[in-house]
């Protein structure tokens, strides 16, 4: 998972290539639905620390240490990042603490899901929010071309592991993007992370215009569609329903 990570970071950092573009998007919409004190499971070397570090006191939690060491290193001292190595699974923290947990592409690694979501509600307070986001296994050829993956969701799959852990769920907009046969999602994924640098100095503006256009429309399409987002991206909250 390092290395995968590693990769990751360098491909989506400051969103040098049209893949990297949808990343920041992601992050961005994920920091704007942040509040209070935060809590990042998995934080690996993630860019949302950047985001939310002048906003929102945040604890960092993974377990590989090497990555909270490279996020150190990016960010500067005094940011009110705290960072904790501990597993997801097993959380260091005592009950109703945090206002909102982040969970960004972590459950798709994860066996037993499930684990983690308990854990999370535990210390989560009672009206606090959990963000979640992970690959949509409907559109987005990452979620099954990954080796760590072990299980990959689409919206009814995501939706109904959060109702069994007792979660109302609202998914949130991110572009959507449709159904292709694999090895075609697998080669315009790919071709996304073709760098742009040549055309970002000859025009930027132009660049990250053109792309705010074309995403902007695919947001809104989500809110109708949501099931075909490239990466479902959800907020949810403890069920009120004693029945739940």
């Amino acid at each position: 998972m390092e290395r995968e990570s590693r990769v990751s970071h360098e491909r989506t950092a400051r969103g040098k290539h049209l893949m990297g573009w949808l990343q920041i998007r992601r992050l961005q919409i994920i920091a704007n639905a942040v509040s209070g004190m935060a809590l990042d499971l998995g934080c690996g070397d993630s860019l949302l620390e950047e985001l939310l570090a002048d906003r929102s006191p945040i604890v960092a939690l993974d377990v590989v240490p090497e990555f909270m060491l490279r996020m150190k290193h990016r960010l500067k001292r005094g940011s009110g990042v705290h960072y904790i190595r501990a597993c997801a699974e097993q959380l260091p923290f005592r009950e109703n603490i945090f206002d909102t947990i982040v969970i960004a592409d972590l459950i798709e690694h994860l066996p037993d899901p499930n684990q983690l979501l308990h854990e999370a509600r535990y210390a989560l307070r009672a009206e606090g929010t959990i963000i979640i986001s992970t690959p949509n296994k409907l559109t987005n050829p990452a979620g099954i071309g990954t080796p760590s993956h072990v299980r990959v969701y689409d919206f009814w799959q995501l939706r109904a592991l959060l109702a069994q852990n007792h979660m109302v769920t609202n998914f949130l907009r991110y572009p959507v993007s449709f159904p292709l046969p694999t090895p075609v999602l697998t080669m315009l994924y790919r071709f996304g992370f073709r760098r742009y640098y040549e055309a970002q100095n000859r025009d930027p503006k132009f660049l990250v215009s053109s792309l705010q256009i074309l995403t902007g429309p695919l947001e809104l399409l989500s809110r109708l569609l949501p099931f075909l987002a490239f990466s479902l991206i959800c907020q949810v909250r403890k069920s009120t329903d004693p029945r739940r």
